[in-house]
This record gives structure tokens, sequence and C-alpha cells, in this order.
């Protein structure tokens, strides 16, 4: 698309003459406007980032003469005219009223003026037979400023095209005009390369000196591109919008005083249009970190070594032999009462006392009486006794036949003592287990558990804490949200390592560049992180290095 812009303020002119021939040339669609159109439509729209021209456009201005050409470069009402990347063609309507030498110099002015202040480059001057073409990158012969007698020069001061290394004059001999400059550029001729950099976990600084992956990675894109680096420090490091003003390497980049940054930026809204972002490098998580939880007491070592659905189990399975067991004996009496009732003898020499009997009240009740003797047993009959009794015992427990009436109280005895032998085992290998290794309570994973716990959110990023916890959606979100609170590096480093009262949102994946072992030691990294980004490097929009 090729917006024609007539120049309307001179009203003693003749109406305009589109240039048929030219646009024939050129092979592109057009669209009429006018010098007075796009002021009231900068009048009607006061955004900073308004623009009043399609971007990756051409456009044709056809001005009245140079000084009028002056006055339209230099007016704050078409600011939002310029857009680097746009291509605009100058063009004298009727004859010159200039030579062309006088034409070269105001142009050497004018294109580095919108070079400067717009960062304008792809512009063409139209004159007879000639194009006069801008090339910024010849940083050999480059003056970024000329000054005579203690002013800034203007188009009229005297000084030859060969100096300044701004123009070239060519044949229009070709149709496209994306065809007068080079698509993909690759080398830029030392020409300086303004960088907003801030020291995070990937760039650090050392005695003024930068050192990082990143760094290295913005080394090797300066030595390919073949640019000066000119790096800026940003205070604010990433930065964030307050009140409509942009601050740290945002702010950089908005008002033009940086044109890219090599710090990674997570690929988000920054609510601002005036930002572009390059290929993706990586994904990464932002989660949140917080102090390890504390280590158990030893008098709760032996509790916490199971969970407690292990101990109810443990305890369920010893009720429940308990109460067999109480059920079989139980049944026993009953078998062995109801046939002393009936014969009046016992039948098991090891449940009862010999020359004992039985007597039954009238209520049914059976008592077991000893009979009186004359005399009193000495000790080595009663030991001679227990050992017989002993062996009478081993020999009724032989074979293990199912048909015997003590059958399931010992099949229940030898099932409780194997049960006891596994959990004795298991308990003794996990105390073992924690008394040489420390344990610790349960660590919080979730951001559930994280909600509950109270515990503060900390970061040191401003952009971070609208961009977050945005799930508006969830109340837990919301929740989480309203603890998020910003604090510098060192009063995280306080809270996180001193006070252990706070949390930190911090990438997962740089936290080996952030902290050492022994700090990463006393971190817990809370499993459920709350967002997820594509990291790629931020830069100015429509910068030529993109």
């Amino acid at each position: 698309m090729l917006t024609v812009v007539f120049d309307d303020y001179d009203l003693e002119r003749p109406p305009f003459d589109i240039p048929a021939g030219m646009l024939i040339d050129l092979n592109v669609s057009t669209k009429l406007v006018t010098l007075k159109h796009l002021i009231s439509l900068r009048q009607k729209d006061r955004r900073r980032d308004y623009q009043t021209i399609e971007s990756e456009n051409c456009v044709l201005l056809l001005f009245s003469d140079v000084d009028h050409l002056k006055d339209i470069l230099s007016s704050p009402h078409l600011i939002s005219f310029w857009h680097p990347e746009n291509f605009y063609i100058l063009r004298e309507q009727g004859g010159s009223s200039v030579s062309l030498f006088e034409q070269e110099r105001f142009c050497q002015w004018a294109f580095e003026r919108l070079w400067r202040v717009r960062r304008v480059y792809k512009l063409l001057l139209f004159t007879g037979d000639k194009v006069i073409r801008y090339d910024p990158f010849d940083y050999n012969r480059l003056r970024a400023r000329y000054r005579v007698g203690g002013r800034d020069c203007d188009w009229y001061c005297n000084k030859s095209n060969e100096e300044g290394g701004f123009l070239s004059i060519d044949r229009p001999n070709i149709s496209e005009v994306s065809d007068f400059f080079d698509g993909e550029r690759i080398d830029f001729k030392r020409y300086p390369l303004k960088i907003s950099i801030f020291e995070t976990s990937t760039i650090s600084v050392k005695e003024g000196r930068y050192f990082g992956l990143d760094f290295k990675y913005l080394e090797e894109v300066c030595k390919k591109m073949n640019v000066t680096r000119s790096l800026i420090k940003s205070r604010d490091r990433f930065g964030w919008e307050e009140n409509g003003t942009f601050f740290g390497t945002i702010g950089h980049l908005v008002y033009g005083f940086a044109d890219v940054s090599f710090n990674q930026f997570f690929v988000k809204d920054y609510l601002t249009r005036q930002l572009e972002f390059t290929a993706s490098i990586t994904s990464d998580k932002l989660c949140v970190l917080i102090p390890k939880a504390p280590p158990l007491p030893d008098y709760l070592v032996i509790v916490k070594i199971f969970t407690g659905r292990a101990w109810l189990l443990v305890f369920a399975a010893h009720f429940v032999i308990a109460m067999i067991y109480t059920v079989l004996k139980i049944e026993k009496y009953r078998n062995m009462l109801e046939a002393v009732r009936k014969s009046g003898q016992a039948f098991f020499c090891c449940e009862y006392i010999p020359d004992s009997y039985f007597l039954e009240d009238r209520n049914g009740v059976v008592f077991n009486v000893v009979r009186e003797t004359g005399e009193r047993v000495s000790y080595e009959e009663d030991e001679r006794m227990s050992d017989g009794n002993t062996r009478y015992i081993y020999q009724l427990m032989q074979p293990f036949k199912l048909g015997q009436p003590w059958f399931p109280e010992r099949l229940l005895l030898i099932c409780s003592l194997l049960l006891s032998l596994i959990l004795n085992g298991i308990i003794t290998s996990q105390l073992a287990s924690s008394f040489s290794k420390r344990m610790y309570y349960e660590d919080i994973n979730t951001l559930e558990q994280l909600e509950k716990s109270g515990i503060t959110i900390l970061t040191d990023a401003k952009d971070v804490i609208s961009d977050a916890f945005t799930d508006v959606t969830s109340p837990l979100i919301k929740r989480l949200h309203e603890r998020l609170e910003y604090a510098n590096r060192s009063e995280v480093h306080r809270r996180l390592f001193e006070v252990r009262d706070a949390g930190y949102l911090h990438r997962i994946a740089t936290l080996p560049l952030k902290y050492d072992e022994y700090q990463r030691k006393t971190l817990h990294v809370v499993k459920e992180c709350p967002k997820d980004y594509i990291i790629a490097n931020v830069m100015k929009k429509a910068t030529l290095y993109g």
C-alpha cells in the first residue's frame, strides 16, 4: 500500500497533480490523504503509541518546497507520522526551487535528524532522474552531529557530501521501493548498538565487568552483527509501568534510550506497543521458594517413621487379632463347659489342674474346685510336675492337625507372630535410617497448602506482581495474589534465609545460578507452580536490529 500525502497548507498553490508515471513505475496500490487530515487525527487520539500512518507501508510525501518540508519534519503534530518500519519517498511538487547540491545538503541534515530522533532511515528523495538515498550505517565516515561555531549545524552549513557518508545517488532504474535498501542487513559497520543491561542470575557484575551466560550471548551477537556495543545500566532492572510512566529496561526501550536488552524477559503484555520480542529462547516456570521445613525432634522420630494411615493399619490389624483371639477363647470355654456339664469330667489336662472337680449351681454356673490334700507339695515336686506338663503339651501339639480343638488358636498365634516379626524388622530399619539421616516435617508442595500456611510471597520484579497470580476464576489464586509483595533483593535474602517467614517467586531454571549448594539445601521449591512462561529477549519496536 502506497499512502500519498499532500501538503495542503499552501492555499495559493494550484491543486496537486498525482505523479501517475512514478506510481506506475512503483507498481503499488495508493491511498490519498492530506497533512491537515493527519493532524486532525492526531488531535482525536493522544495516546503515546498512536500512529496516523499504518506501519510497514510506503508513504509518498508531496511537499510544496524545501522550506515547508523543513517545517513538516520539525512539526510536533506529525510525530506519529514517522515510523521506523515505513518507506518514505519525498518529492517536491513541480520543479525544484533549489539546486541539486543544496537538495543533497538539506537531505543530509533532514535524514540525519529523522534517524537520530525517530529512527527512520528508509528515506528517498526523488529529484529529476536521480534518487538520493540515506545510509546511516557507514560508521567509518559517520558523524552523528555537526557543530559549527558552537551551534548545531543546520542544512545551510557548508559541508561536502563525501564527509558525512550519509548519501548515495543512484539511478531510479528499479520498480520496487524495498530494492533501494538491504532486505536483511548483517554488517552494521561498527554502528553503536545501545543495550540496556542489569545484573541477574545469568548476568553477573564483578569489579565493573559483566560475566555470565547472557553476556556471552551478547558478545557473540554484537560480533556477528559488527556493531559497537554501548551498555546502559538499568537501576530498576526489568522495569514496570506506573501511572503511564515506564521504568527500568522497559522505560529505556519505550523512550528510545536503548535499542535492545539481552536480559531474558517473560513473553507477556508490558502495557505498551513500543516493545517486541525476539524468537523464543526457552520456556520456564515461575515457582515459589520457601524455607525448608524444620527437623523433627528426637522424641517424634519413632512416630513419624510411618504415616498416619500406616500406623492406623498396624493398630487395626492388632485389634482384629485380639478380637479373633477373644472370640475363639470364648467359644472354646463354652464348648468345654458344655462338655463338663454333660459328663462331669475334664478332657484337657493342659487347661485344668489334676484332682479337681466341677460344681454347678442352680443357675447353671460351673465352678472348678481343687481337692484339698493333707500335705504340702514340695518345690521339687512342682518343678517336676511343670516339666511333665510342658512335655505333655508339646506332645499334644504334634502333629498339627486341623481336627484338633486348639487349631484355630495356634494358627492365629502363628500369624500374629509372623506379623510382629515383619513389623519389628520394618520399625528397626526405619529407626536406623531416621537416626542416620535427619528427618524433617512435611514440606509444602501445593498452592492450597501454601495458602493455608499463611506465608507471605515476595518478588523483586514489579512487573510480575500484576501477572503471576491472575486467574480470576480461582479464589485460591486470588487469595495468593493478595499476599504477593514487592521487596528488594536484600530484603528477600533476609526474610528467606534469616527470618525464614516468607516465600520468594523465582524462575526454576536459573535457581542453581542464583544460590549456591548450601543455600539451596535450606530452601524448598513448591512443586505446583502458578505460571509458565516463554523466555525471549526484548527490543524496541521496529528496531533495525530485529
